[in-house]
């Protein structure tokens, strides 16, 4: 009678595809990706090919009567098909398809007798000719240098919840816009260990992702036979892998400083943004030196509180930094006057798995994931929670933050304004001690003095003019309205005063180009 299945045990997996050499060997997950129709797999077995079923199994959540139609169709519109699965899953696939197999269709002679006994040594030696290798590693801060540099990606990483359910066009432009060259699936074997009921559907994840891009596979060395077990039909050898040259491309790139480019940056800041000279020449000290941190991997992210009174250019120097550093992004802003004090951290960074929205993501990580800006504006800060203190408290020490799905977000080089109508006294009172000790400045705005003003008033005249010349071929002498600019510094509060300026600037514009309006009736 023809052997239909085989059995196995991991350790006798290396003799099997030995002793049966002319076969090609796969998981079920490979043909279930590409082809849910069986019928449309009737013609490509042109080789004799073993299809493992093991995992099938032990992923619950698939409809059993599907697969056993598909195993069917496959025993029966092919000769060079034949099945597979691990002895510790047998009973189970006994039980959920009985009547797949006939029990002189089962072949045993590469099950573990019972006087042979599992142990390490016997693990150890198993060495299996697989389509992949799985590349091992001890050294887990050079996996933590190569994974801030995008070089590695954790798996847990490239998907939308923690539960395996992933979006796999997001995964496709993660992997094929980024230089990632190593999946690491560590977190996914200590994953899986604790939910087997998901190995199939990241098995066939595993075959997606082989798909789009050519890509190493690596695990911590301690977990190399765990991932075998996991996954028998997909990974081969072990090898130890040497990170030495993308070790050396990252020392290279942080051998220096762009110490030009950070003073080309400050200058525009400072040219554009008026008044407060002190603070501008501290946070040219700051940029710099968090520069240099950031490159040893010290200081992630640079903080700075601005407070004072409403209009005085503390959300304006925001602008003016990501404008000057990421011209072509919009600024991230988040601003939480608009947050209710009730769940004001799941609309931040999500919620947790299982609740209304969790799907959504929160306003921090959507932002954050759809602009290339690195500058953040927080702005009206003291309107938030003690939870959302907390959180920053974490963020600025770390440099990143785990969502309420267990997705970590690396913000390093980030730099994170928070604005702020607070009184000196306000900010003592309010805002906790731990936290006041990971701002890396904080400043108290004034309003500007009368040249500060004048030099403002009349820059953003000429800015308005020059545009108007840019997009209508035309702009005014703006020496006719010098007086009615002049006016406008008693003001003090910046945003009045430019939107003064735009009215002076237009009315003068319409008035040379003998605009006129209809009357309408009310």
């Amino acid at each position: 009678m023809k052997s239909y299945l085989y059995v196995y045990d991991i350790e006798k997996l290396k003799k099997m595809r030995e002793e049966m050499s002319d076969f090609d060997f796969n998981s079920i997950a490979y043909y279930l990706n590409r082809f849910e129709d069986s019928n449309d797999l009737i013609d490509i077995f042109e080789k004799k090919t073993i299809i493992d079923i093991t995992n099938v199994i032990k992923y619950k959540n698939i409809d059993i009567n599907s697969i056993e139609v598909y195993l069917i169709k496959l025993i029966a519109n092919n000769n060079n098909i034949f099945f597979s699965i691990q002895n510790s899953s047998l009973n189970n696939f006994k039980i959920e398809l009985p009547y797949i197999f006939k029990e002189n269709e089962i072949n045993y002679d590469y099950v573990l007798s019972t006087e042979q006994k599992y142990t390490d040594n016997i693990s150890h030696e198993v060495n299996l000719r697989l389509p992949k290798n799985i590349y091992t590693y001890k050294n887990k801060e050079i996996i933590r240098t190569l994974s801030k540099n995008k070089v590695v990606i954790s798996l847990s990483n490239l998907l939308q919840e923690d539960m395996g359910i992933y979006d796999l066009k997001s995964i496709y432009n993660n992997i094929i816009d980024g230089k990632i060259d190593y999946i690491d699936l560590s977190s996914l074997v200590k994953k899986l260990k604790l939910r087997d009921d998901l190995i199939f559907n990241f098995e066939k994840l595993i075959y997606e992702i082989i798909s789009i891009k050519s890509l190493k596979f690596i695990v911590e060395d301690c977990l190399h036979q765990e991932i075998l077990k996991l996954f028998p039909m997909l990974f081969a050898e072990k090898k130890i892998i040497n990170f030495s040259k993308e070790q050396k491309e990252i020392e290279k790139s942080n051998e220096f400083i762009n110490i030009d480019k950070i003073n080309s940056d400050i200058h525009k800041i400072n040219t554009k943004f008026k008044g407060h000279s002190i603070f501008k020449k501290d946070f040219q000290k700051k940029l710099i030196k968090h520069s240099i941190f950031n490159k040893m991997n010290k200081k992630r992210i640079l903080s700075v509180l601005l407070c004072g009174e409403s209009g005085v250019g503390k959300t304006e120097f925001a602008k003016v930094v990501s404008n000057v550093k990421y011209p072509d992004e919009q600024l991230i802003k988040i601003n939480f006057g608009n947050y209710s004090t009730e769940g004001v951290l799941n609309s931040l960074i999500g919620s947790p798995l299982g609740y209304i929205g969790s799907e959504d993501g929160g306003e921090l990580i959507n932002k954050i994931s759809s602009s290339k800006t690195k500058v953040i504006l927080i702005d009206e800060f003291e309107k938030a929670t003690l939870s959302v203190y907390n959180f920053f408290y974490e963020l600025l020490e770390d440099g990143k933050f785990t969502d309420r799905q267990s997705k970590e977000h690396d913000l390093s080089n980030y730099i994170i304004i928070f604005t702020s109508n607070m009184t000196k006294s306000e900010y003592k009172e309010h805002i906790p001690n731990a936290l006041k000790s990971r701002f890396d400045m904080v400043y108290n705005f004034e309003s500007l003095n009368i040249n500060e003003k004048k030099n403002f008033i009349y820059e953003k005249a000429e800015d308005l003019n020059l545009e108007l010349k840019k997009n209508f071929g035309y702009n005014i002498n703006l020496k006719k309205i010098n007086s009615k600019l002049s006016e406008l510094e008693v003001y003090d509060n910046l945003r009045e005063i430019k939107n003064k300026v735009e009215d002076i600037v237009i009315n003068e514009y319409i008035k040379e180009n003998n605009f006129k309006f209809k009357e309408t009736n009310q």
